[in-house]
């Protein structure tokens, strides 16, 4: 049997003359917007269970969606359960509103409904979710390569408030990456010109332009009132500072790095889950060596990048207002723009991180341009809390500890397994070793991996060799290797495990 349809008009008359209309759309739909008097009940719900809703069969039921498509499939359906004078409304609900009828509406202006009318339509986000953007508050760190992406997609998002911090003036050389910013305002203050941009394009969001440098004196003025913190820095002590302030205050941390052809990302939230969540520090418990990370100006970076970066963070800091998804928390995303690749590293908190370990006391902000200038020298065992003492009695001392959660297999999971940097045991005795089982960890690929697997391990005629990921330094400053295939510096060492 063909389904009827009735014009809006006649659909009105019909409904005050007690005829039941039925708005079938979803609740978040109906939440722009339905015709006055109408009965909200999902079309999935009424095809379900049609005699909850509508006992009487022969009664005469008008149908009402968003077009007139979904409201004939309905009239369909019901006819085929026995329902006898079933119409739909022809163009729906917004040739309802267009013929000027009586609408219930919510208590939102014209702008906003079609500004957002795609976030609207979304079951996930919706009218709800659109407002908690409008009263989220945002700090993003730097106007440069990776705060122009975000903010600007944040800002068109809808997020109420964007604070943005950068002391730094537009340079020619920005506007091969930094959208935010146009050759007309070279020389100008990189967070007046993003606010000039940000309030074109939203007048709705409102720009807190910061032009100062963050330090230990004033991060904590610069978070007062921010839900969730953007890291667009471009160097290592405001990294450290931003992390440890994060985890002080309790805020998330969306963090963001490029390099050449290569980008990270991550969300570090150990603030509000101590113990569950690492920080900056459990992944970087220290900088690489100043040589070995040269900046953006010396080593260059493609210029697309850090537009992939700074989407996915702002996608992260979207998806954390909406409490939408799984975060990128415990989790670093690495980016190969030449491959065209993504892959993932799990991270785990570290017990022993000096800022975030459950129970420990915030140890102060530091001198943290003196931290990261300054070499950081092999540990000794009472730093190490002993996991080191009978090694270094052997004589054996590795340049750096390999956190845990950089080797991802069934050895290193094992709460016995020690770990230690090889890249500089030239000359070192090995022979305390010899007396345990050893487990060599090498690069996936390269002469470093091959030379250390042969000198150290092959005599000892039992070795048993796995493969883990190349470590790479953390991303923000650059990686410059011999001859361009390995990095040099700490993050790049073969490891090898000694089991106690």
């Amino acid at each position: 049997m063909a389904t009827r349809a009735l014009t809006p008009t006649d659909a009105l008359s019909r409904q005050r003359n007690g005829i039941v209309l039925i708005d079938i759309r979803d609740a978040h739909e109906r939440a722009l917007g339905m015709a006055e008097g109408a009965q909200g009940i999902t079309r999935e719900t009424l095809e379900a269970e049609p005699g909850a809703h509508l006992p009487d069969r022969e009664a005469e039921v008008l149908l009402i969606c968003q077009s007139g498509l979904r409201s004939q499939s309905c009239a369909q359906a019901l006819l085929q359960h026995g329902y006898r004078n079933v119409t739909s409304v022809s163009g729906g609900t917004s040739a309802w509103a267009d013929a000027g009828l009586p609408m219930h509406k919510p208590d939102i202006d014209d702008d906003f409904a079609e500004r957002y009318s795609r976030h609207l339509r979304l079951p996930e986000v919706g009218l709800e979710g659109q407002r908690k953007l409008g009263n989220a508050r945002m700090l993003v760190l730097g106007a440069g390569g990776l705060g122009s992406p975000t903010a600007f997609y944040l800002a068109a998002a809808g997020v109420g408030t964007l604070r943005i911090a950068d002391d730094d003036v537009v340079e020619r050389s920005n506007l091969q990456r930094q959208i935010l910013h146009t050759d007309a305002r070279i020389g100008a203050s990189k967070v007046a010109s993003a606010a000039a941009t940000l309030s074109a394009l939203n007048p709705r969001t409102t720009i807190d332009a910061v032009a100062e440098r963050v330090t230990s004196a004033n991060v904590e003025a610069m978070l007062d009132g921010i839900d969730i913190v953007i890291d667009g820095a471009d160097n290592f002590p405001v990294r450290y500072l931003l992390n440890d302030a994060c985890v002080k205050l309790g805020k998330p941390l969306v963090y963001g790095a490029v390099h050449r052809f290569e980008g990270q990302a991550s969300v570090f939230d150990a603030g509000r889950h101590r113990g569950q969540a690492p920080c900056y520090r459990c992944l970087f418990p220290e900088p690489p060596p100043a040589e070995s990370a040269p900046n953006c100006a010396e080593a260059g970076v493609l210029g697309v990048l850090p537009g992939v970066i700074g989407l996915l963070q702002a996608t992260e800091a979207i998806k954390l207002v909406l409490g939408l998804g799984t975060p990128l928390t415990g989790r670093l995303l690495h980016f190969d723009a030449l491959a065209m690749r993504f892959r993932e590293t799990r991270l785990a908190p570290d017990p022993a991180c000096p800022v975030c370990a459950p129970g420990k006391e915030f140890p102060g902000y530091i001198d943290y341009a003196a931290f990261c200038s300054t070499p950081h020298g092999k540990p000794d065992a009472a730093v190490l809390s002993g996991r080191l003492h009978d090694v270094a009695q052997g004589g054996i001392v590795g340049q750096r500890i390999v956190r845990k959660h950089l080797l991802a297999s069934p050895v290193s999971a094992s709460p016995d397994c020690l770990r230690l940097a090889v890249g500089r045991l030239d000359g070192h005795r090995i022979d305390c070793l010899r007396r345990r089982p050893v487990y060599p960890y090498r690069p996936t690929s390269g002469r470093s991996a091959r030379r250390t697997h042969r000198r150290y391990f092959m005599s000892r005629k039992r070795p048993v060799v796995r493969t883990v990921h190349r470590r790479k330094r953390p991303l923000g400053q650059h990686d410059r290797g011999r001859s361009g295939k390995h990095p040099a510096g700490r993050w790049n060492h073969a490891c090898l495990e000694a089991r106690r």
